[in-house]
C-alpha cells in the first residue's frame, strides 16, 4: 500500500516594523534547506500584517492553510521571522515527528505570568498537523490573562495526553547589559535562554531565534548567522 502523500507548509509572518533585510535573509536560509533535498519539499509561505494582532494573525493563516485553500496542507512548521532553520536534517526530523504525532518546537517559558514556571513549544519554531491540530481541540493562539501566544497549543496537548517534543537551549549568544535581565528564564532546573539562542534536541542544533529584531537592537546577530549559513556548503 502506498504511504499517503504528504504536504507541509513552512508559515513565516511579519509586520512593518521589521527590517526588510531580516525578511529576506530568512527566505534565502529557508530556501537553501527546502530545495530538493528532503523527502517532502515544504512549500515557504511568508504573510505580512499590520493591524491585526499576533494570536489573531496566526489563528487567521492556520485556518486559511488548513482548511480554505487554495491549496491543501496537512501539516504546517510555523517560524518568527528572526528564527531560521540550521540544516536539511533539522526540517527533515521536525515534519517527521509532526506527521509522527508530536507537537514539536523551540521550549519557552512567558516570564512575566505567573502561571506556575509552565513551559511550552512556542510558535517561533512550532510544527504539528492538521490532524493534530483537530485532536487537541483546534485551540485559539490568542494569549490572555495567563497564557502567551500560542501556549494554549501545548496546555491543549497536556490536557489530551498528546506527546510533545520541546527543544532546549544549546547556546546563547549574547548577555543582554543594563538593568534588563541577562537571559530569559525556563522553569526550575532547565537551561536559560536569551537573545541570539539555538536550540535543539540532543546534538542536533535545529533552529536559531534572535528574538527582538523589532527593537532593531541585535539584527546585526542574525544577519551574521544567516550569512554563514548561506556561505557554508
Amino acid at each position: 500500500m502506498n504511504e499517503k502523500p504528504k504536504f507541509p507548509v513552512i508559515l513565516t509572518y511579519y509586520n512593518d516594523k521589521i527590517d526588510k533585510k531580516i525578511v529576506e535573509y530568512q527566505q534565502k536560509v529557508v530556501e537553501k534547506f527546502t530545495n530538493g533535498r528532503l523527502p517532502f519539499r515544504p512549500k515557504f509561505s511568508p504573510y505580512s500584517f499590520t493591524e491585526m494582532a499576533h494570536g489573531d494573525m496566526l489563528n487567521r493563516y492556520i485556518y486559511n492553510i488548513f482548511y480554505e485553500g487554495p491549496e491543501y496542507y496537512d501539516c504546517v512548521l510555523l517560524l518568527d521571522i528572526d528564527c531560521i532553520p540550521l540544516s536539511y536534517e533539522g526540517i527533515e526530523q521536525t515534519l517527521i515527528a509532526a506527521y509522527d504525532g508530536y507537537l514539536v518546537g523551540n521550549i519557552q517559558r512567558t516570564n512575566h505570568f505567573e502561571n506556575g514556571q509552565h513551559t511550552y513549544v512556542a510558535p517561533s519554531y512550532m510544527s504539528f498537523t492538521k490532524e493534530y491540530y483537530e485532536e487537541i481541540g483546534s485551540p485559539t493562539f490568542n494569549n490572555n490573562w495567563k497564557y502567551d501566544v500560542g501556549e494554549l497549543m501545548t496546555v491543549n496537548a497536556e490536557k489530551f495526553n498528546k506527546p510533545i517534543v520541546k527543544l532546549m537551549p544549546m547556546n546563547v549568544e549574547h548577555e543582554m547589559q543594563g538593568e534588563e535581565e541577562k537571559y530569559f528564564r525556563l522553569a526550575d532546573g532547565m537551561p536559560n535562554y536569551g537573545i541570539g539562542t539555538t536550540f535543539g534536541l540532543n546534538d542536533m542544533e535545529i533552529s536559531y531565534h534572535l528574538f527582538g529584531s523589532a527593537q532593531n537592537r541585535w539584527n546585526q546577530m542574525f544577519y551574521q548567522k544567516c550569512e554563514s549559513i548561506l556561505n557554508s556548503p
